[in-house]
């Protein structure tokens, strides 16, 4: 059950057509009600009827039910003023409280910005080659709230032993527990030169303070964590968008749009009790290796070193030490569990994008639309499922046709088939691949028949089209997709469709 109420109350002022005022103020709130039960029970009598009266056995633990509560409350206000066109400001502010943080729930939260159009100055009017050039920027603060339920407080669970019920604490609460807070500048410049150049560059950098994370406790405590405020992380990035119209004339029209972004994600602080002294007070996160400057997607693998030619193992890099602990070069071994982790490289792609054109001539028009993605690794998950030819019945990748370690074929890619026997390369740099990729995503074209015809059935316009979808996909690997990750890793996905489709739009 929800309850989601608003109020709100603006004022708007036109001077002269000079001075241009628009403010805003309101409130809401919204309150949350989750009720759910669980029931189970087993040995079904009669297939097909999804009723509990339908089974006898009941499991064990086999009924639960929850009540969550939640609430947000909100003040906000904005105005905005702008003087002859040229000059403008702007001012926010926000008063959140959340129930998730019942000892600590009210937040400030704020923005400003400003923004200067040149073209407007009287020494830019006698530039022709000006359209427009408009300069902005804001910063602002803004907040996260959490998700979990009841962070403040400690939480038990009831348990049975022996047929007697039993309490035990599940997790640690955090009366101090508050608002997660994103400080954030923006920069931007708008642009169109000559009337056939035109679009936007960007710049952007956040960094989320008060970052809640999972503090390691005491293990006498019984609890391995507990929620606080106390990380930091970073993201910075330019976004651009431009477009040129090639040929604008009366027949004929030519434009094509370049877009992209990036994005560094860098983890600035996090709770010291992660850290390993081994690893220079870094830790590790599943595929990751993450510390104090490092990117937050910093991928710490063991390196594939191919396939033994006299027996058909794998082979993995591993590092060689000195008596002093001082690494002095590095060996091949077949032992998965000595081999050396190392550090990849950012998971992130440098550059993600799209590219866009539309074309006319009279009354012909096509477009096609594409998008692109520059550098990043994934892990391709699909192959992964497909190298393992231990497991019976299951599809295999052709990869391994013809290509695996047999005495008459030493120099295969793929190491000895033996039968349930794990292929160890599938978790190390041999399956993080470059996520790379180029896809045709649409193009369309079309013929509007002329005015003079369709106006005799009593249409304003019809026009007949083809249209196709996903035409053309290139990346690192056959059937590897990276549109389906973004973070290091891609797992099997239904692959996206191509499709092909004729009509007609007929406006009456």
């Amino acid at each position: 059950m929800s309850l989601n109420t608003q109020q709100l109350l603006s004022y708007k002022k036109n001077i002269n057509n000079v001075h241009a005022i628009d403010a805003m103020i309101g409130h809401e709130f919204s309150k949350d009600e989750d009720m759910t039960i669980d029931a189970y029970k087993k040995n079904v009598f009669y297939p097909g009827i999804p009723e509990l009266g339908n089974a006898i056995q009941p499991y064990k633990d086999g009924a639960t039910s929850e009540t969550i509560r939640s609430a947000i409350e909100g003040y906000f206000a904005r105005a905005n003023y702008s003087y002859d066109n040229r000059y403008s400001v702007s001012a926010s502010y926000r008063y959140d409280g959340t129930s998730m943080f019942k000892y600590n729930m009210w937040g400030h939260f704020w923005s400003v910005g400003g923004a200067w159009t040149l073209s407007e100055e009287s020494w830019a009017k006698d530039a022709e080659w000006l359209d427009n050039l408009r300069v902005r920027a804001t910063y602002g603060v803004s907040g996260n709230r959490l998700n979990d339920t009841y962070p403040y407080t400690n939480l038990w669970g009831i348990s049975e032993m022996n047929g007697q019920p039993t309490i035990s604490q599940s997790t640690v609460g955090n009366r101090d527990l508050s608002w997660e807070r994103n400080k954030q500048v923006d920069l931007g410049v708008d642009f169109r030169f000559w009337n056939r150049v035109y679009g936007s560059l960007d710049y952007y950098n956040r960094r989320t303070h008060d970052l809640i994370w999972k503090r390691p406790t005491p293990s006498s405590t019984g609890l391995s964590s507990r929620l606080e405020n106390v990380g930091i992380l970073q993201n910075q990035g330019f976004e651009f968008d431009v477009t040129v119209d090639l040929i604008k004339s009366k027949d004929v029209y030519w434009n094509i749009n370049l877009n992209g972004s990036t994005s560094n994600t860098v983890l600035i602080d996090f709770p010291s009790e992660l850290g390993n002294p081994a690893l220079g007070g870094d830790y590790i996160s599943g595929d990751y290796l993450r510390g104090k400057g490092k990117p937050y997607y910093n991928l710490y693998l063991f390196d594939y070193a191919g396939v033994n030619p006299e027996n058909g193992n794998e082979m993995f890099w591993k590092e060689m030490k000195d008596a002093d602990g001082k690494v002095v070069g590095r060996e091949k071994t077949e032992n998965y569990g000595e081999a050396t982790q190392y550090e990849i490289g950012d998971a992130m792609p440098d550059l993600i994008g799209g590219i866009r054109t539309t074309f006319r001539w009279r009354n012909l028009d096509f477009s096609a639309q594409m998008a692109y993605q520059l550098g990043g690794l994934q892990w391709d998950g699909a192959s992964a499922n497909l190298y393992n030819p231990w497991r019976p019945g299951f599809a295999i990748s052709d990869d391994l046709a013809g290509n695996t370690w047999t005495p008459e074929n030493p120099n295969a890619e793929f190491p000895m088939v033996v039968y349930n026997k794990k292929i160890d390369r599938t978790y190390s740099t041999a399956l993080f691949r470059k996520a790379s990729y180029f896809n045709l995503k649409n193009i369309n074209v079309g013929y509007t028949l002329p005015q003079k015809w369709t106006s005799k059935i009593g249409a304003q316009s019809l026009r007949v089209f083809f249209n196709a979808d996903n035409l053309c996909f290139v990346s690192a690997h056959d059937g590897f997709d990276p549109r389906a990750g973004y973070t290091g890793t891609s797992f099997v996905n239904f692959p996206q469709a191509r499709t092909f489709t004729f009509g007609l739009t007929l406006n009456m």
